[in-house]
């Protein structure tokens, strides 16, 4: 696929869902969200193609906006942390029912049971052994909730120490049966960009799915996201078993078992681009007119989603900026661990993101990117939380890129310029 192609069938629908939730509908239309566990909350598709070197990158498009607010908020807002413990669901999106009354949720036997027939040659691996252990794990017993700081150890006895800090990054799994009208609004199942992973048939059958199994795990950021990694095996083997397509809560995605496992995190790569979306979201009108890029997705790597703003209208422009977030977003799932004192770290006050940051975010995904010759291809910056909008995900923070504060905080910072000054230094104007 050629990029221009590449852009017509990304960006330039990806901006036509934007004009339909800033009237109301699309991602904003997602119902309360049961498919969160309540611990994991406040501590907390597809990319366009970059366009060849020579396709021009109208920055010039972008207008100014008032004095710069980012100083005066409050100091907590400029201090963006990392989860203890993540987690991530997944919605099965039942076939239409043949017999009366709601069918039932497997049990965590059957779940296991489906697990060791398909590793029946490799049952004696550790992952199908943690696998299995995940799913026999209740992830609302009282043992699994309580967080690492919540153990109260001598900090001068040493040994006692390794024994807390050698606590399960997995913490269990929850299951639930739920009606689907209850989790996800029609304008959701019906979008076509949001289903474009669907054959026409099963975006058909959709609006006659009316359950959903619930499979949530809650994971702990140890071992390349192991939780997440075997949560998401999990949901493709039942999924297959279900004959359920599979929603994603987070970025409201539905994909089916071939396109969901193609998309999976795997521990050879770090394919944050495969996990990540990024929403734009056009706001003002007319000489105010801008665009703001928001990511969807991070709570699974405990860490808060990003949004760039003061960006024009312009897909070539987007695209930069899409590229700019996917690389800040594997510089945060790269340090979003739990320390060795079992407390969640601190993302730090300066960022620094790489070329190759964008670059590793897109391993595993058929994703050619161009460098610019001469370019620095680095980039400083600072994340700081803005007020919850409606279009955000539940219970979750989003952070704003910005230049490090000794830029930002003065009254004169100039965001749309720094933006505009931020692409051209990581990829050439």
């Amino acid at each position: 696929m050629t990029p221009r192609a590449h852009l017509r069938s990304h960006i330039l629908p990806a901006l036509v869902l934007a004009a339909s939730v800033s009237m109301g509908c699309g991602r904003s239309q997602m119902r309360p969200d049961p498919t969160r566990s309540g611990a994991a909350t406040r501590d907390e598709g597809s990319a366009p193609a970059t366009p060849p070197a020579t396709s021009p990158a109208k920055y010039s498009e972008s207008k100014p906006r008032q004095a710069s607010t980012w100083g005066a908020r409050d100091a907590t807002q400029h201090r963006v942390v990392f989860a203890d413990r993540s987690s991530q669901g997944y919605l099965l999106l039942l076939p239409p029912q043949t017999e009366p009354g709601p069918p039932s949720v497997p049990s965590r036997a059957t779940l296991q049971g489906w697990v060791d027939e398909t590793f029946a040659e490799n049952a004696n691996l550790d992952e199908v052994r943690l696998l299995r252990t995940l799913i026999g794990t209740d992830a609302e017993a009282p043992s699994a909730i309580a967080p690492l700081s919540a153990q109260q150890v001598d900090p001068s006895d040493a040994a006692a120490m390794r024994r807390r800090v050698k606590v399960s990054d997995l913490i269990g799994l929850h299951t639930a049966l739920l009606e689907t009208d209850k989790v996800a609004s029609t304008s959701v199942l019906q979008d076509p960009i949001l289903s474009r992973a669907l054959s026409e048939e099963d975006r058909a059958s959709l609006s006659a799915r009316r359950y959903a199994v619930l499979l949530r795990a809650d994971y702990r950021a140890r071992e390349a996201f192991r939780g997440l990694r075997l949560l998401q095996t999990l949901v493709r083997i039942a999924s297959q078993k279900l004959n359920a397509l599979i929603l994603d809560p987070d970025t409201l995605e539905v994909r089916d078992v071939v396109s969901f496992s193609e998309a999976r995190l795997r521990s050879a790569t770090a394919s944050v681009a495969s996990q990540v979306t990024v929403v734009p979201f056009q706001e003002g009108d007319g000489e105010t007119r801008s665009v703001r890029m928001t990511t969807r997705g991070m709570r699974r790597f405990g860490a808060v989603d990003l949004e760039l703003t003061g960006l024009p209208l312009d897909p070539y422009v987007l695209q930069h900026a899409t590229d700019l977030l996917y690389g800040i977003a594997l510089v945060l799932v790269k340090t979003a661990e739990v320390d060795t004192k079992g407390f969640a770290l601190q993302v730090e006050d300066v960022l620094t993101v790489h070329w190759r940051d964008i670059q590793q975010a897109y391993e595993g995904t058929p994703r050619e990117l161009h460098r610019c010759d001469g370019c620095p291809e680095n980039l400083e910056l600072h994340l700081v939380e803005r007020p919850r909008l409606s279009s955000d995900p539940q219970d979750h923070v989003v952070a704003q890129v910005v230049a490090p504060r000794t830029t930002s905080d003065p009254v004169s910072y100039d965001h749309p310029a720094w933006v505009q000054r931020a692409l051209v230094r990581m990829f050439g104007g």
